[in-house]
């Protein structure tokens, strides 16, 4: 499974990408996140070949994973093990674990900020304060 986000506009925009792993498992498969310039399912493949730039979203100790992107395309991807008979769905199977949001890089909306902002309180909230696990990186939000 894949799933892919485009930037309208990389030098305007950057993209923000909140995976919660508080209420999910990891345990049949890995989830990938990377960035890049330009659609080839060529690229893509020595991307993941090389393993350049990708973030292993189940490797992360923490509750949230935040990440900021501003490339033109961003890939969510699901990979099982060669063996891996298959999913079966389930209730919790429709809980939202990503978040994404596209933030202006010069003047954000208020409302965007308030969505970054609340981000992090619930980071912090479930961290107990330990921000070194609840950082995203520089914006003009004020929080």
């Amino acid at each position: 499974c894949t799933w892919t986000l485009e930037n309208p506009d990389p030098t305007k925009y950057s993209i923000y990408l909140k995976f919660s792993k508080k209420d999910f498992s990891c345990s049949n498969f890995s989830l990938l996140a990377y960035q890049f310039d330009h659609f080839s399912h060529e690229k893509i493949k020595d991307l993941l070949k090389n393993n350049h730039s990708i973030m292993q979203l189940c490797d992360s100790k923490n509750a949230f994973v935040f990440l900021q992107y501003d490339k033109n395309f961003i890939q969510i991807r699901r990979v099982y093990p060669i063996d891996f008979l298959g999913l079966h769905k389930k209730e919790e199977d429709q809980k939202s674990f990503f978040e994404f949001l596209v933030l202006n890089k010069v003047s954000p909306s208020q409302f965007g900020c308030h969505v970054l902002c609340t981000w992090l309180e619930s980071c912090l909230k479930s961290e107990n304060g330990r921000t070194e696990s609840c950082g995203i990186m520089y914006t003009k939000c004020t929080c």
